[in-house]
């Protein structure tokens, strides 16, 4: 046997290893109970926040975006307003929405876990000229 013919078969063993090591580890992956972990949030319940009624007539319209946690019992708190061209009084309308939206939330080994979430709001309202 030449020296290229042992390099080639050194390598060619090396290899078929490694496709095995690898191939255990997938199954050992695929088998896991798929509910034991869940990186997610699956929303239950999330109403839209109520345009208000003070700015009707302003006929303002944008952006507000807010990031909140969603507790291990699908409860939503500690919300901020991180992002904003708007009045403040939108502030409240998505406070107060965000506060009645409801998850299954994400689940680590089986059991819920907090996990920060961010939404964007988009407020469009149709002008109405006098």
């Amino acid at each position: 046997m030449n020296k290229h013919s042992i390099i080639i078969a050194s390598f060619f063993l090396l290899s078929c290893s490694n496709f095995h090591k690898k191939e255990a580890v997938e199954t050992l992956y695929r088998t896991s109970p798929i509910s034991e972990h869940r990186p997610y949030l699956v929303p239950i319940s999330t109403t839209a926040p109520v345009y208000p009624k003070e700015a009707l007539s302003l006929c303002v319209e944008g952006d507000l975006k807010a990031i909140f946690i969603v507790q291990k019992e699908g409860t939503v708190s500690s919300i901020k307003i991180i992002e904003s061209n708007l009045p403040s009084i939108f502030d409240s309308a998505v406070i107060n929405a965000l506060e009645n939206w409801r998850f299954t939330p994400s689940t680590i080994n089986g059991k819920g876990v907090d996990q920060q979430a961010e939404q964007t709001f988009s407020f469009r309202e149709e002008c109405q000229s006098d």
